[in-house]
C-alpha cells in the first residue's frame, strides 16, 4: 500500500505529476529510446543513419548532464537519455559491423560494381570528429566552470561598459559557461541533419524515431519556456526538430499508403 501510495504521489505531483511538460518532455524523449530498441529488434542495419544516430548519441550524452542541471532537476530525463546513450551506441556499433562487411565485398567484386557498391553503402561513419566534438564541450564547460567563472564573479567592470555587457552574457545562466547554452547547440545538429536528409531514401527512414523525433520537438518547444532558466535557443530548436521529423513522416506515410494508392 505504501508503494501505491507513493506512486500515486508522483503521477499528480504538482511539479513532475502526468499533468505537466516536466513529465511529458521527458516521456517524449523515452519515444527516441524505444524507436531505437524497436529498429534494433525489427530492422537490418542497412535502414540505420550513422549520421542522425551519432549526432542522438552525441545529443544524449551532452543532455545526461543537462538533466541534472536544469531547475527543477528532472531524473526521468537523466534516466531516459542515460539508457538512449546505450541504445544509440548499439545501433552505431550494428550498422559500423555491416558497414565494414560491406566494404570487404566490395573490394572483391569488378570495379563497376565495386563502386557502385561503395555508393550505395556511403562513407563510413565519422567517429572521431563526433568524439572530439564531445570532448571540446565537456572541456569547456569544465574550464568554464572551474576556472572562466570564479575570475569573472570577482570582475566587477563599471556598469554599462562593454566589459560589464560581456560578463553578463557569460555568466547568464544560458550562456556560453554552462550547459544550458551546449544542450541546444548539439540539438541543433540533431535538427540539421534531419534537414540533410529531406531527401533520404525512403527505405532509410525510420518512422518511429521520426516521429518521436517529432513528438520531443513539439512537446520540448513548450518544456524549454517552463522550466529554469527559459531556453530560446532551445524552444527554436525544438521546433524546428519537429517541423523536419514531421516533414520525413509525411513522406513516409505518403510512400506506404497514398503512392500505393495511385498505383492500384
Amino acid at each position: 500500500m505504501a508503494f501505491l501510495q507513493s506512486a500515486k504521489e508522483a503521477f499528480f505531483h504538482p511539479k513532475f505529476g502526468w499533468k505537466t511538460t516536466n513529465f511529458w518532455g521527458p516521456i517524449a524523449n523515452w519515444g527516441i529510446v524505444l524507436s531505437a530498441v524497436y529498429d534494433a529488434t525489427n530492422k537490418g542495419p542497412e535502414t540505420i543513419s550513422p549520421l542522425t544516430t551519432g549526432v542522438l548519441l552525441a545529443y544524449s550524452t551532452v543532455f545526461t548532464r543537462f538533466a541534472l542541471k536544469v531547475q527543477p532537476v528532472n531524473y526521468l530525463l537523466f534516466a531516459c537519455h542515460t539508457f538512449n546513450v546505450a541504445a544509440q551506441s548499439y545501433q552505431l556499433y550494428r550498422w559500423s559491423n555491416w558497414h565494414n562487411k560491406q566494404t570487404v565485398i566490395a573490394q572483391a567484386l569488378p570495379e563497376a560494381d565495386k563502386q557502385a557498391l561503395l555508393q550505395k553503402i556511403g562513407p563510413g561513419f565519422p567517429i572521431q570528429p563526433v568524439a572530439t566534438a564531445i570532448a571540446t564541450v565537456g572541456a569547456g564547460v569544465l574550464l568554464g566552470q572551474k576556472v572562466i567563472k570564479p575570475a569573472l564573479t570577482k570582475f566587477n567592470p563599471v556598469a554599462n561598459t562593454t566589459g560589464a555587457k560581456v560578463k553578463d552574457i557569460l555568466t547568464h545562466p544560458a550562456g556560453p559557461l554552462f550547459i544550458h547554452f551546449w544542450a541546444p547547440i548539439f540539438k541543433w545538429a540533431l535538427s540539421i541533419s534531419n534537414i540533410l536528409e529531406l531527401d533520404r531514401d525512403l527505405s532509410q527512414i525510420s518512422l518511429p524515431q521520426q516521429t518521436a523525433l517529432a513528438a520531443t520537438g513539439f512537446i520540448w518547444s513548450r518544456y524549454s519556456l517552463v522550466i529554469t532558466p527559459k531556453n530560446y535557443s532551445l524552444f527554436l530548436v525544438n521546433f524546428v526538430l519537429g517541423l523536419t521529423g514531421a516533414w520525413h513522416i509525411g513522406r513516409k506515410l505518403r510512400a506506404e499508403f497514398a503512392d500505393d494508392k495511385v498505383k492500384v
